[in-house]
C-alpha cells in the first residue's frame, strides 16, 4: 500500500515585516508582495548605460553584409557535399552525396555556377520546382 504524501498546502508564511501570517488571506497577500519588494525597479546610471551602448554595434549584420551575399566558393560548396551522408539523397531527386562525389571533378565548375545562379537571384526560379 502507498503512502500518501503530505499536504503540500502553505500554512504559514512570514512577510517581508518578519511578522508570521497563518491566515489564507494574509498568506496570500505575503506571497503576492514578495517579488515586488525583492524585485523592486532599479535605479539605473544612465551615463553609465549611454556609454555602454555607444560601444555595442547595434547593427553586426551590416559589418557583413558583403559576406553574406557574396557567390559561393568552390571550396565552401565542396565542404557542404563533403559534409552530406554517405547514401543519403538531401532531396527529393534521389542524387546521394556518393553521387556529387563521384562527378565533383568533372561537374565543380558547372555547380558552382548553377549554384551561384540559383542563390544570386532575388526568388527561386520556378524551373527549379518543376525540375522535380
Amino acid at each position: 500500500m502507498r503512502r500518501r504524501r503530505k499536504d503540500p498546502t502553505i500554512n504559514v508564511q512570514r512577510d517581508l515585516e518578519g511578522i508570521t501570517q497563518k491566515t489564507p488571506s494574509g498568506i496570500v497577500r505575503t506571497l503576492a508582495k514578495y517579488p515586488r519588494g525583492k524585485y523592486a525597479r532599479l535605479e539605473l546610471n544612465t551615463e553609465s548605460t549611454q556609454r555602454l551602448l555607444e560601444e555595442i554595434e547595434m547593427d553586426p549584420a551590416k559589418k557583413n553584409s558583403d559576406a553574406l551575399v557574396a557567390p559561393f566558393s568552390p571550396g565552401e560548396i565542396e565542404k557542404a557535399v563533403s559534409a552530406g551522408r554517405w547514401k543519403k539523397a538531401p532531396g527529393s531527386d534521389g542524387l546521394t552525396s556518393v553521387f556529387y562525389k563521384h562527378i565533383w571533378e568533372i561537374s565543380l565548375r558547372q555547380m558552382v555556377e548553377i549554384i551561384n545562379q540559383i542563390f544570386g537571384r532575388d526568388t527561386l526560379l520556378q524551373a527549379v520546382n518543376k525540375g522535380i
